[in-house]
């Protein structure tokens, strides 16, 4: 069954280039499709090869994210070698929620996340996190650490600044984390679409002076809508004085600090409190891979501790932190080995390379619309 599997999937990616980006079916025939999988699993088993061509139809009908014809939105190519470590992982299927079940691959996540917190953003030593479902599960567990840090356990007045360019899940992580959606502050930007630092600052202290409590500021280091990134280094300088949470949604541009360039353009990342991070975006791992680092380790666990008498014997597994206690999810399988492999199998220098390529085209075509100049 394995062999049929693999062999299976070693042909679909050697058709790649040829491959539509886009559903051939016609609308009719994808309405049929979709509601032949509708129906609920039989009583009797079926044929491994049969069941595999279904599933074909179904991969069919959808964009063709990993091929070289998919240009729009963000990508989310998944690459080979992580299909592969995914595959060893789920056959092995080891518990990742506390370190001490498996502890040699909890470090294998661990090294992962010190990787990105402190040599990709510049975290100092100490720094931490966990590797998340997505952007949208990071930045919430860093909106509820931001919480309990600043303003405890009473929420009233509790205020979140943003603009209208972050990404729709900094205020859905808000609402959900119990922040009301009137306390949940629009900044106004600047002409070339980013978070304008005097604005923020006058909001702030209007909303304090309101008796208002002020405690996370929101940037976007790489917007969806546009790829702007807002002034870092002002608003990180902003936080300090106002001595509010600074969080960077860096989902989109994260990584590309891998690069000169990158590192260059991305300059105020490292004074930030917490980082959200998408490695299934700029880092091409494949679908369900986010990250959030934080500058402190100590306030993510303050904020998602909790145990049960089930787990008294329980202990620490040489220093490595149990990712249940530092986020939402206590079934958390050993996501990090995705992200392990690939980097262990190519090494930083090919991810470094393949960013640059993409610099190089973002490049290309901002000056092919007559724009020049420094480009996000």
């Amino acid at each position: 069954m394995g062999h049929l599997v693999l062999d299976h999937v070693v042909d679909r990616t050697d058709q790649l280039a040829a491959r539509p980006a886009t559903s051939p079916l016609s609308p009719q025939a994808e309405a049929d499709l979709v509601e032949s999988f509708l129906a609920p699993p039989p009583e009797r088993g079926g044929d491994l090869k049969a069941l595999l061509a279904r599933l074909d139809e179904a991969a069919d009908c959808a964009l063709e994210m990993a091929g070289p014809g998919h240009l729009a939105y963000i990508p989310g190519s998944g690459l080979y070698s992580a299909a592969l470590a995914e595959f060893y992982n789920r056959a092995v299927n080891r518990y990742g929620g506390l370190a001490s079940v498996a502890p040699a691959l909890a470090a294998l996540e661990e090294s992962v996340i010190r990787w990105m917190a402190r040599d990709v953003c510049g975290l100092p030593e100490g720094s931490g996190g966990l590797l998340t479902s997505g952007g949208s599960m990071a930045t919430f567990s860093a909106t509820v650490a931001a919480r309990h840090h600043r303003l405890g356990e009473d929420l009233a007045g509790g205020t979140v600044y943003t603009t209208a360019f972050a990404h729709h899940s900094v205020a859905k992580a808000a609402r959900l984390a119990g922040i009301r959606a009137a306390h949940i502050r629009t900044v106004p930007h600047t002409p070339d679409l980013r978070m304008d630092p005097e604005a923020a600052a006058a909001t702030i202290r209007a909303d304090r002076e309101a008796g208002l409590r002020p405690f996370l500021l929101v940037a976007t280091a790489g917007t969806t809508d546009t790829g702007t990134v807002d002034p870092l280094p002002q608003l990180a300088d902003l936080a300090r004085r106002e001595d509010v949470w600074f969080h960077v949604d860096a989902a989109y541009g994260g990584f590309f600090r891998l690069t000169a360039r990158g590192s260059e353009r991305l300059a105020g990342m490292e004074q930030a409190d917490s980082i959200t991070l998408d490695p299934h975006k700029t880092l091409f791992m494949p679908f369900g891979t986010g990250a959030l680092v934080v500058r402190d380790l100590a306030a993510l666990h303050a904020a998602h501790d909790g145990t049960g008498s089930y787990l008294q014997d329980m202990g620490a597994a040489g220093g490595v932190p149990d990712s249940g206690r530092l986020g939402p999810e206590l079934t958390h399988e050993i996501r990090g080995l995705r992200a392990w492999l690939p980097l262990h199998l190519h090494g930083v220098d090919a991810f470094r390379n393949a960013l640059d390529e993409k610099l190089d085209l973002a490049e290309h075509v901002a000056e092919d619309q007559g724009e020049g100049g420094q480009h996000d």
